[in-house]
């Protein structure tokens, strides 16, 4: 029964699912309304002009900026490439310590399983593994197994280094220039508004309407 009701329910969720996804997509439209005087008219005419203006300044300044970025992410690379190659080569070397340890870790970690074999065949047959250490006979040899168990760590293997992305770094410095471009938009309602414009939001129903 509790099978039963756990489909039921995963049903219900799909079917759900199916019906939000179905359902009507939205999208906000921006209504602007103007000004009724012929002053307010002309100082649209002026915001627009100043928008315009706006937007071609901050082509001009990204374009600036985007050939800066290249530019600093070229050296920014050389530098990555330079440290990558150090890194990589301290890999190496960590990865072969790491090798090691870890042949002496397996070894250990066998001694330790062959102690507590002969610890277990060195008791009475009679009694079971997993009550071994309840008996005084038993836990002298036993003692010394679980002490050396509980000081044996595997070794961590070293994280290895990947070259650099130039892509990546070049989007790191392009994004920092997008954060210095100007708002033309929101300048330009401001201006709207001040002229004596209205400017109003509506949701609008895109696609699977009823």
């Amino acid at each position: 029964m509790k099978g039963k009701a756990l489909v039921s329910r995963l049903a219900v969720l799909l079917m759900f699912g199916f019906i939000t996804a179905c359902g009507p997509r939205m999208t906000t439209v921006t209504d602007y309304t103007p000004p009724v005087t012929d002053s307010g008219m002309r100082c649209v005419v002026a915001a627009n002009q100043d928008r315009a203006a706006c937007e071609s300044a901050n082509s001009i300044a990204i374009e600036q900026c985007s050939e800066r970025a290249s530019i600093d992410a070229d050296h920014a690379l050389n530098h990555a490439q330079k440290m990558y190659t150090k890194n990589l080569e301290q890999y190496i070397v960590d990865d072969e310590r790491y090798e090691h340890n870890f042949i002496h870790y397996q070894e250990q970690k066998r001694l330790i399983l062959r102690d507590g074999e002969l610890a277990y065949i060195k008791c009475s047959d009679d009694v079971k593994m997993e009550s071994v250490d309840q008996f005084p006979e038993c836990k002298k040899f036993l003692k010394k197994a679980k002490k050396r168990a509980k000081k044996l760590y595997p070794p961590h293997s070293p994280d290895k280094p990947y070259p650099p992305n130039r892509n990546t770094i070049f989007n790191r410095f392009l994004s920092e220039c997008n954060n210095q471009m100007i708002n033309c938009e929101q300048a330009f309602n401001q201006s709207y508004r001040s002229c004596g414009g209205t400017i109003t939001n509506r949701q609008v129903c895109v696609s699977n309407c009823q």
